[in-house]
């Protein structure tokens, strides 16, 4: 036997304004959840062996993107029309795991173990990350449209690992790390439009 809880909230803010040359969307949102799991790890009927993981997250996001009109593109000339959106994002996540394998009381009688024993992992990561982005649209008499977009991305991960056991039986552990990423994303396509 065992179980799982998990809560989940999230809430999102979009702000638009509409120009009569520039667009303009803010896009706000916030997600958290938690989750506990409970596992039977020795699949008997004797309760010998329990894994307990235990998660919780939150991440925050934030775009700011520009862009022509939806309605009114740019005429470059007689038959050639433009679109034009161009933004920025940013998130930062954070993630806190604790999981342990519990040898329970009955262990003590069926197993011959002294006193009950926990082996507990733990981990902390953390996420940051901004991207920039721009993508224009040419329309060649409302036929074909050639579309061209670039995005840059950076992240940033970090993360704390922990093992120790309680009581003290084996020595405790600990891992720390990061590392930076980075990715430059073309974007190309051609559009035919067989009708209106």
């Amino acid at each position: 036997t065992g179980s799982t809880d998990r809560d989940i909230a999230q809430a999102a803010v979009t702000i638009t304004r509409k120009g009569h040359a520039v667009d303009f969307t803010s896009i706000t949102a916030y997600q958290w959840w938690e989750s506990e799991d409970k596992t039977d790890l020795d699949a008997s009927a004797i309760d010998l062996l329990q894994r307990d993981n235990c998660e919780e997250q939150g991440t925050l996001l934030q775009e700011l993107r520009w862009g022509s009109p939806d309605a009114a593109p740019y005429s470059l000339s007689d038959g050639l029309e433009m679109r034009w959106m161009a933004g920025i994002s940013a998130f930062s996540s954070s993630k806190d795991t604790i999981a342990y394998n519990e040898y329970r009381s009955a262990a003590i009688q069926y197993l011959g173990l002294p006193f009950s024993y926990a082996q507990y992992e733990t981990a902390e990561l953390d996420d940051i990350g901004v991207g920039s982005f721009a993508r224009a649209t040419f329309m060649i008499r409302k036929t074909v449209d050639l579309e061209f977009g670039l995005r840059y991305d950076y992240e940033h991960k970090a993360a704390d690992l922990g093992r120790y056991s309680s009581p003290a039986l084996t020595a405790s552990s600990s891992t720390a790390a990061d590392n930076d990423f980075n990715r430059l994303s073309p974007y190309n396509t051609v559009t035919w439009h067989l009708a209106e």
